[in-house]
């Protein structure tokens, strides 16, 4: 009988609480600092915030081996699935580094939207899980399950229901993988 990794439930600050960030208990959530829920990445390019708002907020690092994951930008998996969500975002997209064991918990029916659902934020988020030594991530299967119409047929990112990659990103080539035709990360 195979176990289910625990996942942690992360936070959109300060109004509602995302898909992606992972369920877990109380403790877990307290030890967080306010500073690692909130603070936003600075790296090449500078702190990562667009247009006023919606922006990105991304404490979780990549270990220096994965650096071959990062974009044409430099920008690891995991600022560039902040990235991925901003565009269908109504406040700032947040994404907490990951404890041992835990996953990144895919769309659920009331959150699903086009760019949660697409191709590439599902192979950011399970790179941006890999490349924190953690091999626990959910199955394409599993990810795109609430996401009925918000999957695309024909693209890695919702650029045909009219959503628009913000120009502080670009999509590394491997993130377009169609998992409807491969089944796995």
């Amino acid at each position: 009988m195979a176990t289910q990794s625990p996942s942690l439930s992360l936070l959109i600050m300060p109004f509602s609480q995302p898909w992606w960030w992972a369920r877990s208990a109380a403790p877990l959530m307290a030890a967080m600092s306010a500073y690692a829920r909130t603070s936003l990445l600075s790296g090449p390019g500078g702190t990562l915030h667009t247009r006023g708002q919606p922006s990105i907020s991304v404490n979780a690092s990549c270990l220096s081996e994965f650096s071959w994951m990062n974009n044409g930008k430099g920008q690891s998996p995991c600022v560039v699935a902040a990235w991925e969500e901003e565009p269908c975002a109504s406040s700032t997209w947040n994404i907490v580094a990951l404890p041992p064991g835990f996953q990144y918990d895919p769309p659920n029916s009331t959150e699903a939207n086009p760019c949660s659902c697409s191709w590439a934020t599902y192979n950011l988020f399970a790179a941006c899980t890999v490349c924190q030594s953690s091999t626990d991530f959910v199955s394409w299967g599993d990810w795109q399950y609430n996401c009925g119409e918000f999957v695309s047929d024909t693209t890695y990112f919702p650029s045909d229901k009219n959503f628009t990659l913000p120009s502080e990103t670009s999509i590394p080539f491997w993130a377009g993988t169609n998992h409807v035709e491969r089944c796995h990360f």
